[in-house]
């Protein structure tokens, strides 16, 4: 792709953001498909947007701020309101592989925060595709969809 058009789409992207470094509702960053802050970061991520502007980093943290769960590491689709962080009933393994994939594009792969979220994956992933059996307790016995035969592995990157 053309650096001229990224840098156009970039830059759109970028003048939509919200002061506190979302787009659209705070709260909806994930399940405002598409246009909420955590798919936003996603194409910023592929578009090889720069991790050192100050508007990306801002973004950044507020997805680690509100998405990852603060005890494993996972990203939620919702951010748990007394705590802070993301729900842990609401961890999912996409989530989690798009946030770590995007979150290392974008420069924060020496991160602790980061580095959580990848031992998340290596900890909860399934690779077996159902050979032993079900998994059961948290996060399996949750979201058959994410969670049943074998997890969903959407770290992304086409690149």
């Amino acid at each position: 792709m053309n650096a001229e058009p990224c840098r156009a789409i970039v830059t759109w992207l970028l003048d939509g953001q919200e002061q506190a470094g979302n787009w659209g509702t705070a709260d909806s960053f994930y399940t405002a498909k598409y246009s909420g802050t955590v798919w936003r970061l996603i194409v910023l991520a592929e578009l090889g947007a720069d991790g050192d502007d100050l508007r990306i980093r801002k973004a950044c943290e507020f997805v680690l701020e509100h998405s990852q769960e603060r005890d494993q590491g996972g990203f939620a689709m919702h951010r748990a309101a007394r705590t802070g962080g993301g729900r842990s009933t609401e961890v999912i393994p996409c989530l989690t592989g798009n946030m770590v994939w995007a979150l290392a594009r974008l420069g924060y792969l020496g991160d602790p925060r980061l580095r959580r979220g990848i031992d998340w994956i290596a900890k909860y992933q399934r690779f077996d595709d159902g050979v032993a059996g079900p998994s059961s307790g948290q996060p399996h016995d949750r979201y058959e969809i994410c969670w049943g035969k074998h997890t969903c592995h959407r770290a992304s990157g086409s690149r």
